[in-house]
């Protein structure tokens, strides 16, 4: 257990060098793409939050869901870098969305537990997974997390969260 949380402490501690903020950036530009896809018709650029909006909900974005949520799937579910312990993750970042919607966020629930929701989540989640093994910094996966989040609400409009 000690060990444990020496790595995850080592992972908080070490901050991504500049190559890394590259590979960070290809898991996003993949997001992106995977997104586009997935859900073509998500923007909706007439309901986007004003500058104080925007702030407020991106400064509690970053603790949750991205920090929080990163430490635990990231790293407390990972304590090897293998594709068992990555599909694990991911797995149970899945499956944490609608089980949080229907706990905390009944309002969520229809978006949080619709499939094609949850195959961005699963994308965003195996993403995050890579960003964190090709860095060994957690920072990496909390950014995009946060990034994604943010561009999400600002550019869909949605209000429910934060």
């Amino acid at each position: 257990m000690r060990r444990r949380a020496k790595a995850i402490l080592a992972s908080l501690q070490r901050f991504p060098e500049p190559s890394d903020w590259l590979a960070v950036g290809g898991c996003g530009l993949a997001f992106v793409a995977i997104a586009y896809v997935v859900k073509p018709d998500s923007v909706d650029l007439a309901s986007a939050p004003t500058v104080p909006e925007l702030v407020r909900m991106a400064a509690i974005a970053f603790v949750v869901p991205a920090f929080a949520e990163e430490l635990v799937f990231r790293a407390v579910l990972t304590p090897a870098f293998t594709w068992p312990w990555a599909l694990l993750s991911t797995g149970t970042y899945v499956a944490w969305h609608p089980l949080a919607a229907y706990a905390f966020m009944p309002e969520a629930l229809p978006l949080f537990a619709d499939g094609m929701f949850l195959a961005l989540v699963a994308a965003l989640g195996a993403l995050c997974w890579v960003a964190h093994w090709r860095t060994r910094s957690l920072w990496s996966s909390i950014v995009l997390h946060w990034l994604v989040v943010v561009v999400w609400k600002a550019a869909s409009g949605t209000s429910f969260i934060a």
